[in-house]
């Protein structure tokens, strides 16, 4: 707000004289008259910088730099039900640097970065002699998600295959322990939000079905109703596992509401349709599956299913015809 002198308050201010090298007389009431003949001149709805600068102030939006435009999946906070026990601790020869877990849930150092961690499945593999736990984790800043799949072998943990949106399919040697049990029990989660997608990966594989479908670029999977955008990230050939041939479609699907690590299998045998499996979606926990009419052709273009052990067969759901 601007303050108006009265004329005889400007007259009796005193001249002052500069100092230094500014030896030219100037009066402060010339000055200050001058200032005010201005004022008085200027348009009354005109704004100043820092008028300015506060209107925008008070105007602007109060919006934090890390909005929910970045959210694939919403934060994770709840209790996960599971016919599963795991305490598990150990580290392996090359990328996964540690897994903790307790309960089922803790910490993964993966690649030189800390997950959190649940053991959200498991298989039991008794052909070969392992028993399998799945790992979803996701990092922190919610910048990748992953899946490591534990080779339990009675209370050692030898291998292990890990996987994620940077990070092709790939095992190792693993040293350390696994504590586990066919009974129920209850995993704490708690999970950032996240905040990435899988790049751009062609998996080799079209898909055509009103179910499931994709292209190449961009595709979309519907399960129970809800239909999610497909971004498949890796790919396993097991032409030559036991109780092959199938190929695996590792993949994210993204809801409006949630996102869900999924797997589509494909058989050689029949490629009029698709079985989704092995599913969990955050922040819900749901585990959608089914196995949906379409055509599908290709084979995966991924990098070859690492040597070493080989993945179980996963259980084999029929298609449903139409109308049943």
């Amino acid at each position: 707000m601007v303050s108006t002198l009265a004329a005889s308050e400007v007259a009796d201010v005193p001249a002052v004289r500069l100092p230094g090298r500014f030896r030219g007389m100037c009066h402060l009431r010339a000055v200050l008259v001058t200032a005010l003949s201005l004022a008085a001149c200027a348009d009354p709805g005109a704004k100043g910088p820092d008028d300015t600068a506060e209107a925008d102030a008070d105007t602007d939006t109060d919006v934090d730099a890390d909005t929910d435009a970045d959210v694939v999946a919403p934060a994770t906070d709840g209790t996960l039900d599971l016919p599963f026990a795991l305490d598990a601790e150990g580290a392996g020869a090359d990328r996964l640097d540690g897994v903790t877990l307790l309960d089922a849930s803790g910490t993964l150092e993966l690649d030189g970065v800390t997950h959190l961690a649940v053991a959200y499945q498991d298989h039991d593999w008794v052909e070969a002699g392992y028993h399998l736990y799945d790992v979803l984790s996701i990092p922190e800043d919610g910048s990748n998600l992953a899946v490591t799949y534990l080779y339990c072998q009675d209370d050692a943990l030898p291998y292990a295959y890990t996987e994620s949106f940077l990070h092709p399919m790939d095992w190792e040697a693993t040293t350390g322990t696994c504590d586990g049990a066919a009974a129920s029990s209850s995993a704490a989660v708690s999970f950032p939000a996240l905040r990435a997608r899988p790049a751009a990966f062609d998996p080799g594989v079209r898909i055509d079905g009103e179910e499931v479908a994709y292209d190449g670029t961009t595709g979309h999977v519907r399960l129970d109703g809800v239909d999610r955008a497909l971004h498949p990230f890796n790919t396993v050939d097991c032409t030559d596992c036991p109780g092959g041939p199938w190929l695996e479609v590792h993949s994210l699907f993204e809801g409006d509401d949630d996102a869900c690590f999924g797997i589509l299998y494909l058989y050689p045998d029949d490629p009029t349709y698709v079985q989704v499996y092995y599913t969990m979606c955050l922040p819900t926990f749901a585990r959608p599956t089914g196995a949906l009419t379409a055509n599908w052709t290709g084979a995966p273009s991924g990098p070859p299913r690492p040597p070493g052990l080989r993945r179980p067969r996963p259980p084999r759901i029929p298609p449903v015809a139409a109308g049943e």
